[in-house]
């Protein structure tokens, strides 16, 4: 066991998002399910200051004190509070650490922040959020990594987006790369289902048209499907609303093709069957911070399609992804090429790969962080 400071054992964890649990609310169950108990067990006390949105919808089934605070439940009034409110709080003085699991914004008040930067991608894609949004989230950020005690980014990717975007930054020291894992649920991998008699290609993720490269996935299934014309393709996944009109918009942009079924948000036993019967996903995004769609499928040995350009799979996928180039997508004979190539994956070794990421690894090198 790690030496601990017996003097000071307190861990708040600050955590708040907006709308449908997506990436990030999933990030957050699943590490708290491994790392709150190993913290409880070392003897800390953990506090949780959050929003609306969490208490709903995450089920945290450890001991520990959670405060709900209306300021988080609106974004406007979350960066006030968490700037200007939080540092102040008796709760925070007495704590070793404050723990900002994600949507991290720590000021010059705060003392001892751990943070963690899932990805910088508004910064590197253009207009996404326009010049004053993403001038005024630039100045966050800048504010937060320099504020901190420890930063903690999500992949090689990410560090590498901190460096380049706030070189001041730049301490080996001070940023720590913890992967992400992913849920191994192995009983759901043993379900009894009939194969789906129509072959599809599969899209897993926030319908997010711009960050997610959805126009140009329709383009590269339009491409298969001039050689395999009984092909679907399969959408799953929602959107919240920094990007509700890009994503309405899109949605109404698919209803001209037959072949293509929009399914919005499932439960995960749904998802691992869609995983398991479809021919290969397509994970076409160029940003990502770390990309679970990738790992999701593997473990369930299914072959993925993704983005030349997307360096995290790199990272990830040991070369077993199948990647396209953007200027091959409307290229029906590369296209088909390539996919048909799946077949001849290794499903062994993409559930090894898959299986090499688990959060109860990333829980432990978490805890390790809190007692360096």
């Amino acid at each position: 066991m790690i030496n601990v400071d017996r003097k000071n054992k307190t861990i708040t964890i600050i955590a708040c998002y907006f709308g449908h649990k997506m990436g990030l609310g999933v990030y957050m169950e699943n590490l708290f399910e491994y790392l709150l108990p190993h913290l409880i067990s070392s003897g800390y006390h953990v506090n949780l200051i959050t929003n609306k949105t969490i208490k709903e919808q995450i089920k945290i089934d450890t001991q520990i004190d959670i405060i709900h605070t209306k300021w988080l439940d609106r974004i406007l009034y979350s960066k006030l509070y968490l700037l200007f409110i939080l540092p102040f709080l008796p709760v925070i003085k007495k704590s070793k650490y404050l723990f900002f699991p994600f949507n991290p914004v720590v000021g010059p008040f705060s003392r001892n922040a751990i943070v963690v930067i899932h990805d910088l991608n508004e910064f590197a894609i253009e207009r996404k959020y326009g010049f004053l949004k993403t001038l005024f989230r630039k100045k966050i950020v800048e504010w937060t990594l320099k504020n901190s005690k420890k930063i903690i980014a999500i992949s090689h990717f990410t560090k590498q987006q901190i460096e380049t975007y706030f070189p001041e930054i730049k301490n080996e020291n001070k940023i720590q790369v913890i992967h992400n894992g992913i849920h191994f649920d192995r009983n759901s991998l043993l379900l009894s289902q009939a194969a789906s008699r129509t072959p599809y290609l599969l899209i897993v993720g926030r319908i997010d048209p711009k960050a997610k490269k959805l126009y140009e996935s329709v383009k590269i299934f339009n491409s298969y499907k001039t050689y395999h014309p009984d092909f679907r393709l399969k959408i799953v996944g929602t959107y919240n609303d920094f990007c509700k009109v890009e994503a309405l918009e899109f949605l109404r942009y698919i209803e001209q093709f037959d072949s293509i079924d929009y399914l919005g948000y499932i439960e995960d036993n749904e998802l691992d069957i869609l995983y398991k019967e479809a021919y290969a996903t397509l994970f076409f995004s160029e940003f990502e911070g770390f990309g679970f769609p990738l790992l999701e499928a593997f473990y369930r040995e299914c072959p993925v399609i993704t983005n030349t350009e997307n360096l995290v799979n790199d990272e990830l996928s040991s070369g077993l992804d199948i990647k396209v180039h953007q200027s091959e997508i409307e290229n029906a004979e590369i296209v088909n090429e390539k996919i048909n190539s799946a077949k001849y994956i290794s499903k062994v070794q993409l559930k090894a790969v898959a299986e090499s990421f688990s959060w109860k690894k990333s829980a432990e090198l978490y805890y390790k962080a809190f007692n360096y």
